[in-house]
């Protein structure tokens, strides 16, 4: 698959040549090489163009909002009966509603750091890789090498 990503499955890793880049500093390959410096020269030669884009930029809640885009789908968490305790706020002087609004800048785990991972080789008779990565879930990045190269979970 060419297709990854910890939480939803939405990350191309091998981009199509001239598919548009959706973000400044996303990933558009990868450099296979026998030594550093090898893989230092394929790295310079690569050559990214961007372009001012055609659509305005969504930079804060309202934006999203107000564009009608959103991060996947919205996790709802229920509990409790709440169309019953808003039925009894009508007549119970003891339940007081609040209204207004609030805003949180923080988003729980919306990209918490970058992703970088190098996969090395390890003995090909056991089809193995040895791989170092910066990540807070090492699990979910080995799912990702499990389905990306085709190899054993436990490789």
């Amino acid at each position: 698959s060419n297709i990854a990503g910890e939480v939803i499955q939405d990350e191309t890793i091998f981009m199509p040549k001239n598919k548009p880049i959706d973000c400044v500093g996303r990933f558009v390959g990868v450099i296979v090489a026998e030594t550093r410096q090898q893989a230092l020269a394929a790295a310079a030669a690569v050559k990214v163009t961007y372009s001012e884009p055609k659509e305005k930029g969504i930079y804060s809640i309202s934006d999203a909002i107000a564009a009608d885009s959103f991060h996947g789908t919205p996790l709802k968490i229920v509990a409790g009966d709440s169309d019953g305790v808003w039925k009894a706020a009508e007549t119970d002087d003891d339940i007081v509603v609040v209204e207004g609004e609030v805003r949180i800048g923080g988003q729980e785990h919306f990209y918490l750091e970058t992703q970088g991972t190098c996969a090395i080789p390890g003995e090909e008779e056991n089809n193995e890789m040895h791989i170092i990565s910066s990540t807070q879930a090492p699990k979910g990045t080995q799912e990702a090498i499990h389905r990306i190269l085709g190899i054993p979970f436990h490789k």
